[in-house]
């Protein structure tokens, strides 16, 4: 959120222009933390296998994919609450977790979509008679007819608490929560990766179990 929109007359987000870090842009600088965070992932998986590294390591690129790059949608996290489903119900603390990022991600939703959709002044897009308007309605270029038009069909969509859930507090609690969610899923990933003992599932595990056996 910010005074400079990202797109002229739609919602008020900051440009990704901005700099940030020694004056790279943030749009940079998101693409280069995925960039990382999927190298870190890719590594990692190359020294330890198994079913933890794995399902581990594919919830962190899913949160990653929308949590670092400047340019996503809210839909983009919607593959994380799959491989997290299962981690959550290994322990307590995975399942509190997998709790929390979903109220996070419903409020964010819910501030989304009781935003204004209407899209009227951009470039005249949305002018009345302009649009999608067909000759016999429906849609299509042309006067005339009962045809979508963006820029009067749809104002926005009433829903309960939405100013609350767009108050720049609560947009600011859910922004660093998820950031949370995003920093405690690397240092989950670094403790699979040195933590102590083999994932069960791995093989260096089953064959130090064969040799106990034995």
């Amino acid at each position: 959120m910010g005074p400079q929109p990202l797109v002229a007359g739609v919602g008020s987000w900051t440009a990704d222009s901005l700099p940030l870090i020694g004056g790279l842009p943030a749009a940079t600088i998101g693409a280069i933390l995925l960039v990382a965070v999927a190298l870190l992932v890719a590594a990692g998986l190359l020294s330890r296998d198994g079913v933890l590294p794995i399902l581990v390591g594919f919830t962190v690129i899913a949160v990653a994919f929308y949590a670092l790059p400047t340019r996503v949608h809210e839909r983009y996290l919607f593959p994380a609450f799959t491989s997290g489903a299962v981690l959550a119900s290994v322990t307590v603390a995975g399942a509190a977790g997998y709790l929390v990022t979903a109220a996070l991600n419903a409020i964010n939703l819910h501030a989304v979509l009781a935003a204004p959709l209407g899209f009227a002044g951009v470039g005249g897009f949305g002018r009345p008679g302009a649009g999608f308007r067909g000759p016999r309605g429906g849609f299509g270029p042309g006067p005339g007819g009962p045809g979508f038009d963006p820029g009067t069909a749809v104002a926005s969509i009433q829903l309960p608490l939405a100013e609350l859930a767009r108050s720049p507090l609560v947009a600011t609690a859910v922004a660093v929560g998820q950031t949370a969610v995003m920093v405690g899923l690397v240092v989950l990933w670094l403790l699979v990766l040195y933590g102590a003992g083999e994932p069960p599932s791995s093989p260096a595990h089953s064959r130090e179990m064969s040799a106990q056996g034995s």
